[in-house]
């Protein structure tokens, strides 16, 4: 395994087109191997009994009912504005 991931590395190197010196391939090896190690603990962990989370805090949105109200009428909606016509907001072009 440590072989396939060293020439995975090198290749990783190779693409990014990078200068990484040998005594910095060895430590990104390490850690890369570390990395590995603890990733087949967590594997082994039992997780039988453990229900699945979508997110690891459990949070909920905690919104407001959507009820319909009143809205406001289109003279309302303009009364604050200088640009509009015919009952139209006038914006700068976006194009």
């Amino acid at each position: 395994m440590e072989y396939q991931i060293r020439k995975d590395l090198e290749k990783c190197i190779s693409l990014a087109r990078i200068e990484v010196s040998e005594e910095e391939r060895e430590r990104l090896l390490k850690d890369i191997l570390r990395i590995v190690e603890y990733f087949k603990v967590i594997g082994e962990l039992d997780t039988e009994n453990v229900k699945p989370l979508y997110h690891v805090l459990e949070l909920r949105n905690r919104l407001r009912r959507d009820e319909p109200r009143e809205c406001l009428t289109q003279e309302k909606a303009l009364r604050n504005t200088t640009r509009n016509r015919k009952g139209y907001f006038i914006t700068p072009k976006a194009f």
